[in-house]
């Protein structure tokens, strides 16, 4: 009796490992991230299409911590904190009520304020004149 059953259990581990499956997967999409095909398929951004939306920037608190790509969080470079970007991805980002503009790399995942779609380093938010007023309406657009 006790052959079958490990006979059955060596038959259903197979059956698993052929059909690609695992007793040990776990999908947890919560978190879940675009990938640069999926940007480009699903129109969530393209290249040249810009996006009018809510931005801040991050600074106190956290410099010298790591970020959610594993990087160290530096004021002083121009990176930004996106929920979905891929890590790595360049983003113009634009102040249209001075004009001015920066290109950051997306390095960390946020902002966790809902009507926010890009965190900003300080240096980056210095750069489009944001720091006065902390928050902002900026456009957006992804580079690649």
């Amino acid at each position: 009796m006790r052959q079958v059953a490990y006979a059955v259990i060596i038959l259903l581990g197979l059956l698993l490992v052929i059909n690609g499956l695992s007793v040990f997967d776990v999908v947890d999409d919560s978190n879940i991230a675009y990938s640069f095909e999926e940007i480009k398929t699903k129109k969530v951004f393209s290249d040249h299409v810009e996006k009018t939306v809510v931005a801040s920037w991050y600074g106190p608190g956290f410099y010298g911590k790591k970020t959610a790509s594993g990087e160290i969080y530096e004021e002083d470079d121009l990176t930004a904190a996106h929920r979905t970007l891929p890590f790595g991805t360049h983003v113009r980002v634009v102040n249209p009520l001075n004009n001015k503009s920066v290109i950051v790399r997306i390095n960390d995942r946020g902002p966790f304020q809902k009507d926010r779609e890009i965190d900003l380093s300080k240096k980056a938010a210095e750069k489009i004149g944001l720091i006065k007023d902390g928050v902002g309406l900026v456009k957006i657009q992804v580079l690649m």
